[in-house]
């Protein structure tokens, strides 16, 4: 609606606006019946104030309704581009918005600046609840987006911690997961880390967020919930596949802010998870560094643990028993441990394990077969390093890459001849696999069968390399030798000269290789000092498992006497069938000594 801009209309809408501040009904009946025509929806040249902005700011759900039931508009706007439901949400007046919204009021509508009546929702009050709830009833755009590039989801999160419910009933109404702050690259996900909202962070997550995006400041979710101490997130993000070493603009990582606020569970969780012990920031320091200048002791403990047994780890021939992919599998199988639960429960054999025929299934449901863990292992590197040959047969015929290489140049037929299983490695020649190949300290899978012992894999290998066609040697070539062609002599000139200087291409003399355990070789090695180099061999850092808590353990007696009965406890305790099989014996036994 237009101002009221001419001074007959001024003092009409002046003194209708007053009437309505003194609830005087028959005036203002009075006024729209002789006064203007649509009188009741004209707006004050300051504020641009309706009869009905006043009836809603005050809450007075007697006179808003007496205003609709004249004609007023429930659209009109102020000078701000605000509607009376938007005036009415951001005092928390639920029931003058409920009027409205029954008076078929646009809860589309956005105001100058492009913020719909969601935005000013966002308060920590009951009221304010209720108020979206009924915007959010009649259509209230759960995207909508200023004009800055804020969505209102995003905006509620930043407050997530006063208005987790509000943010909550967003995301279930349909709000984008993945919603962006244009000026700033952070992402709702970011927000809700900051805010250590565990719920509202699952919530995002299990609605398709990214949790792996990171803002114009290079900092992902991981670098928020490290820098607020918020341990639960920090699982959380890892189950879902989050990078927690991601390098910040600034060069800290989580484990920096972690050190920084002097969270010793954060520091150890996420050196556990493979985040970068030694990695100094653009100020030189250490995240060790940053905890011991704050003044934490606790944290910089842990750190320190960390790195000793990061450094045992990284010595030549030290295995790790927990690599990453583990670790990854542990945290995300704990957090849809019901979902998993009710899954196999169908498939379950009794003793945790599923069949072949549900693994063919997997298989028959386009499951990648060539998929890598962190080391670039995989599903048949596995299967040929537990010597489970129907699995390695089922992922050859589905596809699996024969020669696929590992992190350390290792391919399936290696891990075979590791678990010395003859017939998986038979297979794996049989279908071509190339045993000629090197891993990264130059052994051959002659070279692992030897220092495995197995003369059956030995004697196949050999088998296989004594059948390899064996290149001609001292071979005549036949026909004519090529002829010299006949040079001028005196009329080559200089620059003819220099160019073919210049474009010889020089005469490569072939190396007579010697074998590595030629005698002559070995004592040259040993005076060259050879075997005093130091190994430098790149050995990836790995984490170990942290170690169950007193709680862990009373739930895991908890179950064991579900299942077996309170005798579990007991030192003679058997399983039913080892218990009936001793039964038996011992009744056979007595009764041959009877």
């Amino acid at each position: 609606m237009a101002l009221a801009d001419r001074r007959l209309e001024n003092l009409q809408i002046y003194k209708l606006l007053q009437c309505v501040r003194n609830k005087d009904k028959k005036q203002i009946e009075k006024l729209t019946r002789l006064g203007y025509p649509g009188l009741i929806n004209f707006t004050d040249p300051i504020d641009g104030h309706s009869a009905l902005h006043l009836a809603s700011i005050s809450n007075d759900i007697d006179m808003v309704s007496f205003l609709l039931s004249l004609g007023a508009h429930p659209d009109v706007k102020d000078r701000m581009g605000c509607t009376s439901a938007m005036r009415a949400a951001e005092l928390g007046h639920e029931l003058s918005i409920e009027i409205l919204a029954k008076a078929k009021a646009d809860m589309t509508t956005v105001d100058n600046e492009g913020k719909g009546i969601l935005f000013y929702c966002i308060l920590p009050t009951k009221r304010h609840y209720r108020c979206a709830l009924i915007a959010l009833e009649h259509g209230a755009d759960v995207n909508n987006a200023n004009y800055d590039g804020k969505p209102i989801f995003f905006r509620a999160c930043e407050e997530a911690h006063n208005v987790k419910e509000l943010c909550l009933t967003l995301l279930e109404k349909g709000a984008n997961p993945n919603a962006i702050n244009s000026s700033t690259g952070r992402t709702v996900l970011m927000e809700a880390s900051r805010e250590g909202v565990v719920e509202l962070v699952r919530g995002i997550l299990e609605r398709g967020g990214q949790v792996n995006v990171f803002d114009n400041e290079r900092h992902n979710a991981a670098h928020f919930a490290a820098k607020g101490g918020y341990f639960d997130i920090l699982k959380l993000l890892f189950a879902y596949n989050g990078d927690v070493g991601l390098i910040a603009m600034n060069g800290n990582t989580p484990l920096h802010y972690a050190a920084m606020g002097g969270f010793a569970d954060c520091c150890k969780y996420l050196a556990q998870r493979g985040c970068d012990l030694k990695w100094k920031n653009l100020q030189h320091k250490t995240p060790r560094a940053l905890a011991k200048e704050g003044g934490f002791k606790a944290a910089g403990k842990e750190i320190r643990r960390a790195e000793r047994i990061a450094n045992k780890l990284a010595r030549p021939g030290v295995k790790n028993p927990n690599p990453l992919w583990a670790l990854l599998l542990h945290d995300w199988s704990i957090e849809h441990e019901t979902f998993l639960r009710g899954a196999f429960s169908f498939v379950d054999r009794g003793d945790g394990t599923v069949t072949k025929d549900d693994f063919v299934m997997v298989l028959e449901e386009r499951a990648n077969v060539n998929a890598t863990d962190n080391f670039l292992w995989t599903p048949l590197h596995f299967a040929c390093h537990a010597g489970q040959q129907d699995i390695v047969e089922l992922l050859v015929k589905s596809g699996a890459i024969i020669d696929a290489v590992s992190i350390n140049n290792s391919t399936p037929l290696t891990r075979a001849i590791e678990s010395c299983r003859l017939d998986t490695v038979k297979y794996l020649l049989d279908i071509g696999a190339k045993f000629q190949l090197e891993n990264r300290k130059g052994h051959t899978a002659m070279d692992i069968a030897k220092a495995y012992a197995d003369y059956r894999i030995i004697g196949l290998i050999k088998e296989k390399l004594d059948n390899l066609p064996k290149p001609a040697e001292n071979q005549k070539l036949k026909g004519k030798p090529p002829l010299k062609v006949k040079t001028e002599g005196p009329e080559t000139n200089k620059e003819e000269e220099s160019l073919s200087s210049v474009y010889t291409v020089p005469t490569v003399l072939e190396k007579k290789k010697m074998r590595k355990d030629n005698v002559v070789n070995l004592n040259s090695m040993i005076t060259s000092g050879y075997t005093k180099k130091v190994d430098i061999t790149f050995v990836p850092q790995r984490v170990w498992s942290p170690e169950a808590t007193t709680a862990e353990l009373i739930k895991k007696r908890e179950l064991r006497r579900e299942r077996f009965t309170y005798e579990v406890d007991f030192e003679d305790f058997m399983m039913p069938f080892q218990k009936n099989i001793t039964e038996k014996a011992r009744a056979l036994e007595t009764a041959f000594k009877n």
